[in-house]
């Protein structure tokens, strides 16, 4: 018989890998990163599974993919680097544009340009995929063009380049920007039969250009509007995207307003004129550490919208923490989704957030 030593080490022995196996559920765990003065060299890749490198943009003639000329010494190193200290990374070009894609869309020979050059100067500086990135098609024929641009990028992928990665950025909600259920500006199922996931951007679900109250701009729920990243999900659930291409968005980054009464602090409290610390008044979780201990040290959790919050004098702002990350990661694990990207590599702590997600 089995002494109870020895049965409790058998029984630890069949828990540990139950729980590895649970921590690698999430096949996409992606981080996007924007120097914005920082440095990738500080990148931990072996918490990522992805990284997309942002941003490099459509020019007008001959509708090609380019990279901005201060970026070009980064670019060109970034995917030898980050492979450097995890060979296994997948990375990722994401390409940016809007009123570019709209004018491009018009000629089918455009559409053709830009799909090669794209192919090229990803895999040419080592990059594994390519990503797109179009904040929502304006009008009906934009989300037409926009089926037409998927459908001839897989096919050429499935002729000249199989193994290459092709995902796209959007909206963390089909009927964003105006909320109703009923409508999309994407063709969602032509996106789910031929992209290989999507990423969904992780905030400004609510900010100072649309509502004057302090509120969570990142909320995991909010059970008094559809701005939420729940809502978002099963939004693109409903409309035919499947769980297992959806790479929900973390947000690495918080929101800051002004309180006319600094007294009045509370989350969805009227509000002035945002305080601007980044633009729109976004803030990093970086920024947002360092300025805690010097507003007191308290941060408050709103276990409805899933956010932490403070104020600081006439200052509010919401954001997302640890404890908040690993919720969403959970998240994502039950309800069977692809992964998680992290937006933005750049705006964390010391990879506080960064190994929050991957070890939750």
């Amino acid at each position: 018989m089995m002494s109870r030593t020895a049965i409790v080490l058998f029984l630890v022995s069949l828990y540990l890998p139950i729980q590895y196996a649970a921590a690698e559920k999430l096949k996409v765990r992606a981080g996007s990163w924007m120097s914005d003065g920082n440095f990738f060299s500080e990148i931990n890749s072996k918490l990522f599974t992805h990284l997309l490198y942002a941003e490099a943009y459509v020019n007008t003639s001959p509708f090609e993919v380019e990279i901005f000329p201060s970026d070009e010494p980064e670019f060109v190193t970034f995917s030898k680097k980050v492979k450097e200290k995890n060979p296994s990374v997948k990375t990722l070009l994401s390409i940016w544009g809007e009123a570019e894609y709209a004018l491009m869309m018009r000629n089918p020979s455009s559409i053709s340009s830009f799909i090669r050059s794209a192919q090229n100067i990803s895999r040419r500086h080592g990059f594994d995929g390519v990503d797109l990135y179009w904040d929502y098609p304006k009008t009906k024929a934009d989300k037409e063009h926009m089926e037409s641009l998927f459908q001839e990028w897989r096919k050429y992928i499935h002729a000249n380049d199989s193994e290459l990665i092709l995902t796209a950025t959007v909206p963390y909600s089909p009927d964003w920007p105006h909320h109703d259920k009923h409508v999309s500006f994407y063709p969602i199922r032509s996106m789910a039969r031929y992209l290989d996931w999507v990423h969904l951007v992780p905030f400004h679900y609510l900010f100072d250009q649309r509502i004057n109250v302090s509120a969570a701009h990142s909320a995991f729920y909010d059970p008094t509007s559809y701005c939420s990243t729940a809502y978002g999900i099963s939004n693109w659930i409903r409309g035919g995207l499947m769980p297992s291409k959806i790479v929900m968005g973390l947000p690495f980054s918080g929101y800051a307003w002004n309180l006319p009464d600094p007294k009045n602090n509370n989350l969805g409290v009227q509000t002035g004129k945002v305080q601007i610390y980044r633009a729109l008044g976004m803030m990093t979780y970086k920024e947002i550490r360092g300025i805690i201990p010097l507003c007191g040290g308290k941060t408050r959790y709103s276990d409805t919208h899933k956010i932490y919050h403070f104020s600081c004098g006439s200052t509010w702002i919401g954001f997302d923490d640890v404890k908040t990350i690993k919720i969403k990661v959970s998240y994502a694990k039950e309800h069977k989704l692809l992964g998680y990207v992290a937006w933005r590599v750049s705006y964390d702590d010391n990879g506080l957030l960064s190994r929050a997600g991957r070890f939750s």
